[in-house]
């Protein structure tokens, strides 16, 4: 085996990791602001519920 080591395959690798990486950053906080906004207005019913 030879120790030549390619810097555009690891540049490369970067990209793609960095890619996927940021695709799956969106669709956490998606599911965050999705989960945010259901909790909210969950708070909301308890706290209509409350004033009753």
């Amino acid at each position: 085996m030879s120790g030549s080591f390619d810097p555009r395959a690891s540049l490369i690798n970067h990209k793609v990791n960095t890619v996927v990486g940021l695709k799956q950053y969106r669709q956490v906080k998606k599911m965050m602001e999705q989960f945010d906004a259901k909790l909210r207005q969950e708070m909301d019913k308890q706290f209509e519920r409350r004033l009753k």
